[in-house]
Formats: C-alpha cells, structure tokens, sequence
C-alpha cells in the first residue's frame, strides 16, 4: 500500500512538473499579447494569444484574440474567437455585443426561422460552456441529498428527522432536474457541431464533389452555420434559414 502511494505521488509530482513550463509560457504569451494590444499592434497581438492557445484555453484568450481579429478587419476569425469565448462562458455579454458587432459587417444577411421566444433562453441554459456547471451543481446537490439521509438516520428527535426528510427530498427532487438539464446539455455538445465561413467567397455545391455538382448559392467570410455531416473533405452545413449545401473543410473553421 504505502508503495502504491508512493509511486501515485511520483506520478502526479511529474504531471505537475510537465504541466507547470506550459503554464508559465501561456501566461507569457497572454501578457505579451496584452501588451501588444495595447500598443496598438494587433498583427502581434494575434501571434501571442495564438501560441498561447496552444499551450492553454481560456475565455480570457478566446475573447482577446477575438478581439486583435476585429481590430484587424479579419471578420470570419474573429466571429469565430467570439462563439468559442462564448462556449466557455455564454453569460458574458461583452463577448456576446461583440459577436453581434461583427456579425453586423458580414455580406451574407441570413434570416432565421422563425421561433418560440422561449428558444433563446433555453439556449442558454444548456450551451456548451455550462457543462462543467451544471455536473458540480449536480455532484453537489447528490452529496448534499445523501449527507441530509445520513442525518435523518443519525437524527433522535422527531422534529429533526421530519427537517432532515424534507431537505433530502427537495435535494435530490433538485438533482434530478439538474440531471436532465446536464445530460440536455451533454447532448448539445455532441450533436451541435458549428462551422464559421473564413474565405472571402465560397461556393455552397448541392452535393461533396467539385465536378458534376451544381453551386446553390454563395457564402461569405463569417457565415455560421450547423454542421449535418462530413465526407471527405467536405462538409453539409445548414443555415439559419434552413439553406443547406455542402462546402470544403478548407474554407471552414469549426467552433
């Protein structure tokens, strides 16, 4: 046992060791780009936060080198950075004004379906970046729900019992709701897989071949839309208009 330990604190003193450099050097790069941002040069802002996504991922990053990428003019990165930032943390309303600022300079005017207003909220609620949120608030709530069962059989007196009853009722009745909104979450992340247009034009073909395929329509830097499936080196997206067509990984970036 004690070499089992032994060894297991090895291991995880090594995994904090490799882990550190990279840290150190993500959080030089993010000051770098900081700085560089400040100054004005956005071409080296961009360099910065780039190399450190490489090393780390955080909203903070996302969000400024969403940010370089507007300062720029580079429409279709920046929508990008923006929606990734946003997947970390949905509640940031900078972020989400931003998106909403570049989103204003993209060609492509794409009308959305028609929707319960309800849609929006729910969205919210269970977006990509409110995972890890809703599994502590449900491993807290478990935990919680079993420490007041434990207390109702340690209880004495009825009064208390009663108090402790209730409480692990309302716990877990809780957990259970915040179990399906986790696993409604879960759910999203695996299916609702967005894609950001990043050429200037792109040609939207009615099936994933170049020859002996019709265009459909065109698309713009900045375009999102839903990714429904791959085959190759293509992709069928479909818009928020329902328009769906297939284009090449190449002229994509996925969120």
């Amino acid at each position: 046992m004690e070499r089992l330990i032994l060894t297991w604190t090895c291991l995880m003193s090594a995994l904090f060791a490799l882990a550190a450099p990279a840290a150190e050097e993500c959080e030089a790069q993010f000051v770098a780009g900081n700085e560089a941002y400040q100054a004005g040069d956005f071409e080296e802002a961009v360099a910065a936060y780039e190399a450190a996504l490489g090393l780390c991922r955080n909203f903070e990053l996302e969000y400024n080198l969403a940010n370089a990428h507007f300062k720029l003019g580079h429409i279709g990165p920046s929508i990008l950075h923006y929606e990734r930032a946003l997947q970390l943390d949905p509640s940031d309303e900078d972020a989400r004004n931003n998106l909403k600022l570049a989103g204003a300079r993209v060609v492509d005017r794409i009308e959305e379906l028609p929707t319960q207003g309800l849609r929006d909220v729910w969205e919210r609620i269970v977006a990509k970046g409110r995972l890890r949120f809703w599994g502590g608030t449900l491993l807290f709530l478990w935990l919680a729900g079993f420490g007041a069962l434990s207390w109702r059989l340690f209880a004495r007196e009825t009064s208390m019992q009663r108090i402790a009853t209730t409480l692990a009722s309302v716990l877990l009745g809780l957990s259970l709701f915040v179990g399906f909104l986790y696993s409604a979450t879960s759910h999203r992340e695996e299916i609702s897989h967005e894609a950001v247009i990043m050429s200037p034009t792109v040609e939207v073909r009615n099936a994933p071949q170049a020859d002996n395929s019709l265009v459909l329509f065109l698309l713009h830097e900045g375009t999102k839309g839903r990714i429904l499936s791959r085959t190759g080196e293509w992709l069928e997206m479909e818009l928020a208009n329902g328009s769906v067509g297939w284009v090449t990984l190449q002229d994509v970036a996925e969120i």
